[in-house]
């Protein structure tokens, strides 16, 4: 679940998405194209997410329909996205991150972590 204002919009990654017919294209057009000008590497990060996870976006600054034009569920509030994210797990967990377009996380699994 990704939470952001987008007090501008979707910008150039956004655009993207949106002229996109399926992820699929978006990651083949950035290893035909390579990086470029238009945000095309963000856009190719987002499809690689699109592609294999449910990705729900909430925001004040974009539409849901707009959001669901980019292949990921758009939601006005956190608890209804929460509710419909959590809904088919028995024992959920969460991790917030702050942030965490700026960060990269390493996940550990709890076998690994104690071997240390």
């Amino acid at each position: 679940m990704l939470i952001a204002e987008c007090r501008n919009g979707v910008g150039k990654f956004g655009k993207v998405l949106k002229q996109a017919d399926s992820v699929d294209m978006v990651i083949r057009d950035f290893y035909a194209q390579g990086f470029t000008p238009d945000q095309n590497s963000k856009a190719y990060m987002f499809a690689r997410c699109c592609k294999s996870h449910r990705v729900f976006v909430v925001s004040s600054g974009i539409d849901p329909k707009e959001v669901a034009a980019m292949f990921m569920t758009g939601f006005t509030s956190v608890a209804e996205a929460a509710a419909a994210a959590l809904s088919s797990y028995d024992r959920p967990s969460v991790l917030c991150i702050p942030y965490a377009g700026d960060c990269i996380p390493v996940v550990e699994s709890a076998a690994t972590a104690a071997g240390r």
